[in-house]
């Protein structure tokens, strides 16, 4: 469960409020109700019993859909549970110049006895660990596996009734360390230790009693299994996370529930961790060295993000402002163009709109802001209905019963999948708020509709919705794919608009006087900034694999770090992906090291595709024209993202040269 309470904007710590959770699962679940219930996608084959909310959007969720589990990354490991067995293993790190990975192979094999097979189902599933049954079925007499994200142990624990397994180390043998220990190191020389029953391995046969666990622990190469087995309590058998939200900083605390070994994400030098002890050995990751030490609690710190309004345009000359307001006005002769029908394009077009309203605001003319804000509100009327799709079949949602989230209709880029749904429901959020600052009689129009939208991406631990869908507070980012049909594990690209979303979340909350909800988006946004700073956009050199030639990574797998996007090769696409849309959160969530910027850069022309957003990012370096409004009016159309206008180019210009 994660005890969203917890955090606070105050400074105050506060201790989760169980009863408020509950109210707001409860709330969610009316949410979901009021709105047409239906199936958009094909409901896949899920392996997941009942009273389990499908996780999609988890690293592991490849293991819970489709015809055949994939691999899944639960950092440091690796690993595979299907009907042969549950298979683990370290990645073997190697670099291309383009590409860092660190794909599964199996070390140790954790099999059924001669004969047998197994049929995996997920019993419990957080968003840092989940529990298979592989064996008994779902109930009492089910033996389990605990798979979690900073964990190197495969915790085995058998039901009410005893368990068979063969253990097979790549045809290695295992030698006694001791009474219930047990070591091996497999032909590729990766080492590994068990801690189990006395007497209970014996050759590659364990026989677990009834009730009893064994624990499987990747062993790195400067560590001792004696020490590493002392500090093993009872076994993993689920995460609790809670968060705090301070003045200055953010905080995730990770309580794995035992004392166990647990591996903190490298997420750079922003990242404070508290809970861990003694470094007890290094793992080799595609992320670079990670410790290991005994802990029973991870708590992980970054700097909080800042959410201003809009952008602060206090600075600006007179001349400036009134070349912005000219631009303005000649957007606002497109205002009324058709906008896009689904929830991807569509969202960034209101999204668009509401921004130049709220730059026409800030720039002193409520006529001009107006022009905006009638296709504005008219366009959110639609897609804000919850009853719209019992009308129409666009602009509109759905509740899927099966996989208990919202559907947009028409859907793109797979989200009837549940792909990209933070990504398309945070420019929609985003809009929302726009449109509230400047008309607040609309928030009781829009909230049911945008509170259910937040619960689809960041809700509670309900039944309607599984609690924080795409965020991972592990790693402290998102993961975008639905399903994660991939080898690799799951995936994301664009951590720039997963913050949007967290932004506009804490907008809502702001604008709405929903403290808990503005807290939750400050949480999400200081962690997904943070951790995109120290993965993606200003990753440490020494994180990165020799061979691999940016300084920059574009699309983080589970089991791959990519210089490349979904939809094209360009390096301006490469590294636009991460900047857009450049909302007035951009100058805190994106690094802030001229030199880190500029070395992104280089090379790459801004007079092309995303060229507005490669200036505004230049921009944050003190790069910046020496007149941004004739930079943005004489840029070529190609050059404007259809999410951008040439009047926010220049005010974000403008507001870089004059802060």
């Amino acid at each position: 469960m994660i005890a969203l309470a917890a955090a606070c904007t105050d400074g105050a710590g506060s201790s989760p409020d169980t009863s408020a959770q509950g109210a707001e699962a409860a709330r969610e679940a009316e949410l979901a109700a009021a709105l047409p219930q239906e199936s958009v996608a094909e409901t896949p084959v899920m392996r997941v019993a009942e009273g389990v909310v499908p996780p999609t959007n988890r690293w592991y969720s490849g293991l819970v859909f489709g015809q055949e589990p994939q691999s899944v990354y639960p950092f440091p490991l690796a690993a595979r549970v299907d009907a042969a067995g549950i298979a683990v293993g370290l990645p073997n790190v190697t670099a291309s110049a383009n590409a860092i990975i660190g794909p599964f192979a199996a070390d140790v094999l954790v099999g059924p006895a001669a004969g047998g097979s197994f049929d995996p189902v997920v019993v419990a599933a957080d968003p840092v660990s989940v529990t298979v049954a592989v064996e008994g079925g779902d109930g009492d007499d089910a033996l389990r596996v605990t798979l979690a994200e900073g964990l190197p142990v495969v915790a085995l624990t058998a039901g009410s009734a005893d368990a068979s397994l063969v253990l097979d180390p790549e045809g290695s043998a295992w030698e006694a360390a001791g009474e219930g220990r047990w070591t091996t190191t497999t032909a590729s020389g990766a080492a590994y230790g068990l801690a189990a029953p006395a007497d209970s391995l014996d050759g590659g046969t364990l026989e677990l009693p009834a009730g009893s666990s064994a624990q499987l622990v990747a062993v790195p190469e400067d560590a001792s299994f004696e020490a590493l087995a002392d500090a093993l309590g009872e076994p993993v058998a689920g995460v609790d996370v809670s968060s705090e939200v301070e003045e200055d900083r953010v905080t995730t605390v990770l309580d794995y529930g035992t004392p166990t070994l647990l591996v903190a994400p490298p997420l750079g030098d922003e990242a404070s961790v508290d809970g861990c002890g003694e470094v007890l050995g290094m793992y080799a990751t595609i992320f670079g060295e990670a410790a290991l030490c005994a802990a029973s609690t991870l708590e992980l710190s970054v700097p909080r993000t800042a959410t201003p309004a809009g952008l602060d345009l206090s600075g600006v000359d007179d001349a400036t402002r009134a070349g912005i307001v000219g631009l303005l006005e000649a957007d606002a002769g497109t205002a009324d163009e058709p906008i896009p029908a689904d929830t991807y394009f569509g969202a960034k077009a209101l999204h668009r709109l509401g921004q130049s309203a709220a730059l026409a605001r800030e720039l002193g003319r409520d006529d001009l802001a107006e022009r905006f804000a009638e296709p504005l509100v008219a366009g959110l009327d639609e897609w804000l209905d919850p009853e719209g799709c019992a009308e129409r079949r666009e602009r509109c949602f759905v509740y899927d019963p099966e996989l208990h989230g919202v559907v947009g209709l028409p859907s793109s880029f797979g989200s009837e999948e549940f792909n990209d749904h933070h990504f398309h429901w945070g420019y929609l959020i985003a809009a929302a708020a726009l449109a509230v600052e400047g008309d607040p009689a609309l928030a009781d129009r829009y909230d049911p509709m945008v509170d259910t939208l937040i619960a689809d991406i960041a809700g509670a631990d309900g039944e309607a919705f599984p609690e924080t869908r795409v965020f991972d507070p592990y790693w402290g980012h998102s993961w975008a794919s639905g399903f994660s049909p991939f080898a690799d594990g799951n995936n994301q690209e664009s951590t720039s608009e997963a913050a949007n979303a967290w932004y506009a979340i804490s907008r809502w909350g702001g604008l709405t006087g929903d403290a808990g909800q503005q807290a939750r988006g400050d949480w999400l946004l200081a962690a997904e900034a943070a951790s995109a700073r120290a993965l993606w956009t200003a990753p440490d050199p020494a994180s990165l694999a020799d061979g691999y030639a940016h300084p920059v990574v574009s699309l983080t797998w589970g089991g791959k770090r990519d210089w490349a996007t979904w939809f094209s090769d360009d390096p301006a696409a490469i590294l636009a992906i991460q900047l857009i849309p450049m909302s007035p959160v951009a100058p805190g969530a994106l690094p802030d090291d001229p030199e880190v910027i500029r070395a992104s850069l280089a090379g790459i022309p801004t007079d092309g595709a995303f060229g507005d957003y490669l200036l505004m990012y230049a921009a944050l370096a003190g790069d910046v024209p020496d007149d941004p409004v004739a930079t943005a009016r004489d840029l070529p159309d190609e050059a404007i993202d259809d999410g951008d206008s040439r009047a926010y180019l220049a005010a974000f210009l403008a507001a870089a040269a004059a802060g």
